[in-house]
């Protein structure tokens, strides 16, 4: 099992992953989590929020 977070701007991206892309890739055993960070993209913010959640998921690939 294959463990994936996707981080998207705004509502539309969030919407398309999940209903597009988390679909397909579930077929595949490649489990997504979507962080919607909601607009007002910055570096130092994508940095504090994917650091704050990088913990929860695999560091190496299992395949």
């Amino acid at each position: 099992m294959v463990r994936l977070l996707i981080s998207v701007e705004g509502h539309s991206e969030y919407k398309f992953t999940n209903e597009v892309i988390v679909p397909h890739l579930a077929e595949h055993r490649v489990f997504v989590d979507t962080q919607n960070m909601k607009s007002n993209i910055s570096i130092d913010r994508i940095s504090q929020k994917l650091n704050n959640l990088i913990h929860n998921y695999d560091s190496t690939n299992p395949i």
